[in-house]
């Protein structure tokens, strides 16, 4: 009994539709960086919302391609935290990944600038714009 219960568990859990990410397009960085923010990841209520953002290209040189940051948002206090980060190579390997403990995150928040990338970010998110 306890077989056929794991089975049809195990069942449901890979037939079940895979979360899908929904990155869209939002501007580019003054070195070129195109960023991106994972639609389908934002998660929270005004003002702190928590989302996935992606920077693609720019400034930064071979090997790192790209980088994920999974952010914590203050629409109130224009302030970004970043929660955990991942960073790749051109050919999609990690070069390194990280996460900030629970407990300082809030301690680590940074005002966002006029103008910058961070700015561009919580304008969108908080402006209502379904991010």
């Amino acid at each position: 009994m306890k077989g056929i219960a794991l089975a049809l568990g195990a069942a449901l859990i890979l037939s079940a539709p895979a979360a899908a990410s929904n990155w869209v397009h939002i501007g580019n960085g003054s070195a070129g960086t195109r960023v991106f923010v994972d639609t389908a990841s934002i998660s929270g209520t005004f003002p702190l919302f928590r989302v996935w953002v992606q920077y693609i290209g720019g400034a930064n040189p071979p090997p790192m391609a790209s980088e994920k940051d999974y952010m914590l948002l203050n629409c109130t206090a224009r302030t970004t935290s970043t929660i955990s980060w991942i960073t790749y190579r051109v050919n999609g390997t990690v070069i390194k990944s990280g996460t900030i403990p629970e407990s300082i995150i809030g301690f680590q928040a940074e005002p966002a600038a006029p103008d910058t990338i961070a700015d561009m970010i919580l304008t969108k998110a908080c402006n209502g714009l379904a991010l």
